[in-house]
C-alpha cells in the first residue's frame, strides 16, 4: 500500500481549510443578513392638550411639541434637550395627513411616518401623531 506523498497531503489540507473558511464565512453574513432593521408601530401623539410628548424610538427618546391653537406649529427635538431643533412643515387644510420626516437619532437616520391635521379656521383642533418609525440603513 502506498502512502500519498506530502504535496498531496498540504494541498488537501489548504483546499479543506479554505472550503471550511467560505462556507463558514458565508454562514455568517447570511445569518447577519436575516436580521431585520428596526421598525415598530408607535402613538406619539402632541394636540392642543398634549403641548409636549416624548416617546421612544428603537430605544431612543425623540420629543415633539405643539406651539399655538389656531395655525399651529409642531417640532421635534433630536438633541434630547427638550427643546424644539427643527419645525415640522404641515398643510393647514382641515385634512389629514399622512407624511414621512426624517430624524437622526444618535447617529441613527429614521423615517418616521406621522399624521397631522390643523385647520386654520378651527381653534384648538390640530393634532400631530408619530405612527411608525422604520431606521434606514
Amino acid at each position: 500500500m502506498k502512502l500519498p506523498d506530502q504535496k498531496v497531503i498540504a494541498t488537501s489540507a489548504i483546499v479543506f481549510v479554505a472550503a471550511f473558511s467560505v462556507a463558514f464565512i458565508g454562514l455568517s453574513e447570511l445569518r447577519s443578513s436575516d436580521s431585520q432593521p428596526y421598525a415598530e408601530d408607535l402613538s406619539i401623539r402632541v394636540n392642543s392638550s398634549i403641548g409636549i410628548a416624548t416617546g421612544q424610538v428603537d430605544g431612543k427618546n425623540v420629543t415633539f411639541f405643539q406651539q399655538g391653537t389656531s395655525e399651529a406649529k409642531f417640532f421635534i427635538d433630536v438633541t434630547n434637550d427638550k427643546q424644539p431643533d427643527r419645525e415640522i412643515d404641515i398643510e393647514r387644510d382641515g385634512e389629514i395627513h399622512r407624511k414621512r420626516i426624517f430624524a437622526t437619532l444618535e447617529g441613527q437616520t429614521y423615517s418616521l411616518t406621522i399624521e397631522y391635521s390643523d385647520d386654520p379656521d378651527v381653534e384648538g383642533d390640530a393634532f400631530m401623531e408619530v405612527v411608525r418609525a422604520e431606521a434606514l440603513k
